[in-house]
């Protein structure tokens, strides 16, 4: 009988393959695990990124944050705070809200993943890496972010004039399943129906945000800033993390 030399069997073949598949099942959840936190950490980065940029908007536009639309001309206008139908605060169009300090030369608006009239989806540098939605119909683009409901509402209101800027949120994660297409964010629940959510929890059951105050904020579902502040009644009182603070958002019911 002939020696077998360096041949392996067909049995010790299954037995390598087995050791493999049974390392690789091993692994591949703490890889999964790894891009989520680098996602993360990813998206933080961008809200960093944009938070530093409004407190640039701010500091060169008399100390007013800029409404959900920006009328002015960009950096150092004076006057693009005030409320208007033009462009929103996140757009990418030049001349408007953050387009310049965040110097944004695609087109493409703050967080939109977007689908052309081609077929072709593009992505803003700063849409959320962890979104795993896309857009299927064209020129109907999805929000991955937003931008505080009740603060965007102000049309002239002084950012000094917030009691805890480092506490109210200004933009985050934002839920690109939202029926309504806009940047708005706010808390509508942990029981609502997910099409009617402005949040996400995209990055393992946590969701970020970035406050007035430039720090960026990873909170968990459920956190009671988020769902156990009353945002609808008397919100500016009962809801600091939203609001401006008593007294400051000039609603009669928050005096």
């Amino acid at each position: 009988m002939k020696p077998r030399g360096n041949v392996f069997t067909l049995i010790e073949l299954l037995i390598v393959v087995a050791i493999i598949a049974i390392l690789a099942g091993m692994l591949l959840p703490a890889l999964n695990k790894a891009k989520q936190a680098a996602q993360k950490i990813a998206c933080m980065n961008h809200l960093s990124s944009i938070g530093k940029a409004v407190n640039l908007y701010i500091d060169d536009n008399k100390g007013y944050i800029s409404a959900y639309y920006n009328n002015g001309t960009g950096m150092g206008s004076g006057g693009s705070w005030g409320s208007g139908a033009n462009k929103p605060f996140l757009s990418a169009d030049p001349g408007y809200g953050l387009t310049d300090y965040l110097h944004i030369r695609d087109g493409m608006y703050i967080g939109w993943l977007y689908k052309g009239s081609s077929g072709k989806i593009n992505s803003s540098k700063f849409a959320c890496p962890a979104n795993a939605d896309l857009p299927t119909t064209p020129r109907n683009p999805l929000y991955t972010l937003g931008y505080n409901l009740f603060v965007s509402s102000y049309s002239s209101l002084k950012a000094s004039t917030f009691a805890k800027p480092s506490q109210l949120f200004l933009i985050g994660d934002r839920s690109t399943q939202h029926v309504d297409l806009d940047y708005h964010l706010r808390p509508k629940g942990p029981t609502t129906a997910e099409t009617s959510q402005y949040l996400t929890w995209r990055h393992n059951r946590t969701t970020n945000l970035v406050c007035l105050g430039g720090n960026v904020e990873n909170l968990t579902y459920g956190n009671t800033r988020i769902f156990g502040e009353n945002v609808d009644w008397k919100g500016c009182q009962s809801a600091p993390s939203w609001h401006a603070g008593k007294g400051n958002c000039g609603i009669a019911s928050c005096q």
